[in-house]
């Protein structure tokens, strides 16, 4: 499902005009934009690869998407993740992270998906993206 989700995600992106890129790791973004976010390597995050990220207004957005038939563990310890990967993020000035979560599998997790969505302010289902990007 994650491909789909993948696929989703960039069908959105694109029609919004702007600049993206698929799978980008933390070394990318020090090449291409000059920005460190080497601090993610110390949350054993070293080969960290963002879904997308895009270019808005002098912004960079960088992009995780994540869809779940099912419920599991996985949707816990993702959310636990995110969260602090976000927080590493958002302290940069010019850095977005924006999580793209859908699917019935998080209907059994609510409680993971709430924490995360109460500490990080950019979580959405597809729906709620495109209309956050097309606003």
């Amino acid at each position: 499902m994650g491909h789909l989700a993948e696929d989703k995600l960039e069908e959105i992106l694109q029609k919004t005009g702007n600049p993206y890129y698929k799978e980008v790791t933390l070394e990318t973004i020090k090449e291409r934009y000059n920005i460190d976010i080497s601090q993610l390597s110390n949350r054993k995050v070293s080969s960290k690869r963002f879904d997308y990220i895009m270019e808005k207004n002098g912004e960079l957005y960088l992009f995780e998407s994540s869809y779940y038939t099912s419920n599991g563990s996985k949707q816990n310890e993702l959310s636990r993740s995110y969260t602090e990967i976000c927080k590493a993020i958002n302290n940069i000035q010019g850095l977005h992270f924006i999580w793209v979560v859908d699917g019935n599998g998080w209907k059994s997790s609510k409680n993971a998906l709430e924490k995360a969505y109460n500490v990080m302010p950019d979580v959405y289902n597809f729906s709620e993206l495109e209309e956050m990007l097309y606003a």
